[in-house]
């Protein structure tokens, strides 16, 4: 959580809740991974189409894509996804109000054995890990 530190991880995972990108290419080790969940993303969106070119030793994902259970779509022109997939986040959700649980709510710093029984519940639910996701969600 300190962005000083970005710098020397080799993997990243980004989730931050910012109104504009504020990581450079240059905040990365070389051959970092990074995971970019934030919608608006973490990284400057100019620099986004760029990072092939100025830093190729990065290995860059954008956010993650699920597939629906029992060959469900969800058919909108917004949303730039193939037949049976949900942006993982909507997977979370739906994967949530499916349970009988109450009050449930992740907000603030991210906390593993969350993220660890959101899987679980997906992955009851029937939802299963899809491609990466290649545009934004914006």
């Amino acid at each position: 959580s300190d962005i000083n530190k970005v710098i020397e991880a080799e993997i990243v995972m980004c989730g931050a809740s910012a109104s504009n990108g504020f990581l450079s290419l240059e905040s990365f080790k070389k051959n970092a991974v990074i995971v970019d969940i934030a919608v608006p993303l973490s990284i400057k969106p100019e620099l986004i189409e760029a990072i092939d070119e100025k830093r190729p030793d990065l290995t860059y994902h954008l956010g993650g894509v699920a597939q629906m259970p029992q060959d469900q779509s969800i058919d909108f022109f917004i949303l730039p996804l193939a037949q049976n997939e949900c942006y993982a986040c909507m997977a979370e959700t739906f994967s949530v109000g499916l349970t009988d649980q109450k009050n449930f709510l992740n907000v603030g710093d991210l906390d593993k054995s969350i993220v660890l029984g959101v899987e679980k519940l997906a992955e009851s639910a029937g939802f299963l890990l899809g491609r990466n996701k290649d545009k934004s969600s914006l």
